[in-house]
């Protein structure tokens, strides 16, 4: 009789951010006589990447914000950086606030798709299904949103809406190993076992030293009956994350299976 391996990471779903607008250009702001120099250094921080933390890009935004001299765009971006800022900090429910300020501001699919996220880290997965669809209707090649709501969809168990969407993803971005990951997750979870088995190979083929994929597939190569390439996988996910206790166990299900007791005896 084969042995069904233990656990596997079919909730392993990740979500996707837009980063913040770094193309806005400085002339966009409306300074004041005597004051640029501390409104660019203001502006740097609130809207480049990489020049502050997390802290300092809220502090610097909040002073844009409040100094009232910003065109409605270039309010909305600030908006949405300072909400990029507490999103960082973990602070859901203020980056969700700003982002819908600037979205009442300037519509926009980024800002859209980041309130989307934010909903779903709060588990408000309706709130952030209906964020990615009116990204998706502003910008239908916006990949991150078609991500998004297809991890939604599967968090809500509709495997089918999570499987279209994730293949749309794909379709724009075929070079995207999570799209695969998250789509061979969702056919796992519909019971395709073959379809699972193709996208975490296609996963690996575009990233190699992807542990979770491996560990997946070799998870699912036990279900089949397939004890051999389990065992290749869940060794080469190992190798890769000595510390995944996952892989350990799934690994040693199956050398149980085997009969191969001294083995299974080491992993479990």
């Amino acid at each position: 009789m084969t042995a069904v391996p233990g656990p596997w990471r079919a909730g392993a779903i990740l979500v996707r951010w837009h980063g913040l607008p770094v193309a806005v250009a400085f002339a966009g702001l409306l300074l004041v006589s005597g004051c640029t120099a501390a409104l660019s250094s203001e502006w740097t921080q609130c809207m480049v990447p990489g020049q502050a933390t997390a802290e300092l890009r809220i502090e610097s935004c909040t002073r844009l914000i409040e100094a009232g001299n910003m065109t409605p765009s270039d309010l909305g971006d600030a908006y949405f950086s300072r909400g990029v800022g507490y999103r960082q900090q973990g602070d859901f429910d203020r980056a969700i606030a700003d982002y819908t300020v600037a979205i009442r501001l300037a519509p926009n699919a980024r800002v859209l798709v980041n309130r989307g996220a934010a909903y779903g880290y709060k588990g408000d997965f309706e709130r952030a299904i209906a964020d990615y669809t009116a990204a998706i209707a502003l910008d239908p090649r916006n990949a991150n949103a078609y991500y998004n709501r297809g991890n939604s969809y599967e968090h809500e168990g509709d495997h089918d809406r999570a499987i279209a969407d994730l293949t749309q993803a794909i379709a724009l971005n075929p070079r995207d190993a999570q799209a695969f990951y998250n789509r061979g997750v969702a056919f796992g979870n519909k019971g395709d076992l073959d379809s699972a088995i193709a996208d975490y190979t296609q996963a690996i083929a575009i990233a190699p030293d992807y542990a979770m994929a491996l560990e997946n597939r070799g998870a699912l190569y036990g279900k089949r009956g397939e004890a051999d390439r389990a065992i290749a996988d869940l060794t080469l996910a190992i190798a890769i994350a000595p510390g995944d206790a996952i892989a350990f166990y799934n690994r040693g299900k199956t050398y149980l299976d085997k009969g191969d007791d001294d083995r299974a005896i080491a992993d479990l």
